[in-house]
C-alpha cells in the first residue's frame, strides 16, 4: 500500500475505501462538500487525507488527528501546518 497503516483496515475497505471511490459517490450524487476525517489506521501521518483534499480541493476538506503526544508548543506549529495545508478540523483520541 502507497500509505502506511498502523492497524490494517478490513481486507474488503482496502481496495474500496479509497479517497478516488469517495470521489466519484460524492460527484455521482450531487454533493457539493465533504469532510475526510483522518483514519485511525494512519495514526499522525496525514498523507492520505491530504492527498485526498489536495487531489479535490473543492469538494473535500480534511479533519487531522491531534498527537497528544507532542510538547505544547510542536503540537500547535503542527496544527498549524495541518491547516495551512488544507486541514479545517482538528480530532482529539485520548
Amino acid at each position: 500500500a502507497p500509505y502506511q497503516w498502523v492497524v490494517n483496515p478490513p481486507p474488503e475497505l482496502q481496495s474500496t475505501g479509497t479517497y478516488e471511490t469517495l470521489i466519484r459517490s460524492l460527484e455521482s450524487a450531487g454533493v457539493s462538500g465533504a469532510l475526510v476525517v483522518q483514519p485511525a489506521n494512519h495514526k499522525y501521518d496525514h498523507s492520505y487525507v491530504l492527498d485526498a483534499i489536495s487531489k479535490c480541493p473543492e469538494l473535500l476538506r480534511g479533519m487531522c488527528l491531534a498527537n497528544p503526544t507532542l510538547p505544547v508548543p510542536e503540537a500547535v506549529a503542527e496544527l498549524e501546518r495541518l491547516a495551512e495545508q488544507g486541514f479545517v478540523a482538528v480530532r482529539f483520541n485520548p
